[in-house]
């Protein structure tokens, strides 16, 4: 059975952004609003 976890990835050389999807591009970005918090959580599958 698969498990599936809800992560967030953090920028590993500058901490205060984060991966997150936007208009079907990946970006790093600084986050401030719900929608882009929602933007940066990516479901785990494995």
């Amino acid at each position: 059975m698969a498990t599936m976890a809800w992560r967030t990835a953090q920028s590993y050389n500058n901490p205060t952004r984060y991966i997150r999807h936007y208009n079907y591009v990946l970006r790093i970005d600084l986050i401030s609003t719900t929608q882009e918090k929602a933007d940066t959580t990516f479901r785990e599958v494995t």
